[in-house]
């Protein structure tokens, strides 16, 4: 009964499309958990080092996806031993913009770096993940409802104005820290 009512909730909340979109969005994300497992068991006897791991929509069209490609970029430029995982694999950006940053999934060692940032959600499961950093920010008003639990789970949550600083603050449990950028 109580999973009914959060169906109906979220048709409520979302309509028909979003919700639509929501299924498809957890398919795609078991089909990366199921990668991330099989990955694990590969390389179980790899011993991490010094890194990071970045998990997160690289191809994606939208500002979030930017934001990460410029954080991988600044990886690369300080000579940050890195390797990607795109979560999205989408053909909104010009592969131009992000392949020389990403990691062909044939050579992603998910146990290869001891630290992994993540933006919004990610499907690396928690018990795979060495220090984990899960950092969220989002501006406007366009699908805070569809990510507010991720950002409610983030260990830390990014607000781009004073406006979603202080909703964020508001709204988000006290464990969650939330941090305003300054102003371009």
């Amino acid at each position: 009964m109580r999973k009914l009512i959060g169906i109906l909730d979220r048709v409520r909340i979302w309509g028909v499309r979003g919700v639509a979109s929501w299924c498809v969005d957890r398919i795609r994300e078991r089909r990366h958990v199921r990668f991330f497992l099989r990955n694990a068991a590969r390389h179980e006897t790899t011993v991490p080092v010094r890194g990071i791991s970045v998990i997160g929509p690289l191809s994606g069209g939208y500002s979030l996806s930017k934001t990460l490609r410029d954080f991988a970029w600044a990886l690369k430029r300080a000579g940050v031993p890195f390797q990607t995982y795109d979560t999205l694999n989408s053909a909104k950006t010009l592969p131009a913009d992000y392949a020389d940053v990403l990691t062909p999934r044939s050579e992603f060692d998910v146990r290869r770096y001891d630290h992994v940032v993540e933006m919004l959600r990610s499907p690396l499961p928690r018990k795979l993940a060495g220090n984990l950093s899960r950092i969220a920010f989002w501006e406007g008003s366009s699908g805070v409802l569809k990510m507010f639990p991720y950002l409610a789970e983030a260990d830390s949550v990014i607000a781009m104005s004073d406006f979603n600083a202080s909703a964020f603050r508001r709204e988000l449990p006290n464990g969650v820290s939330v941090h305003k950028i300054p102003y371009p």
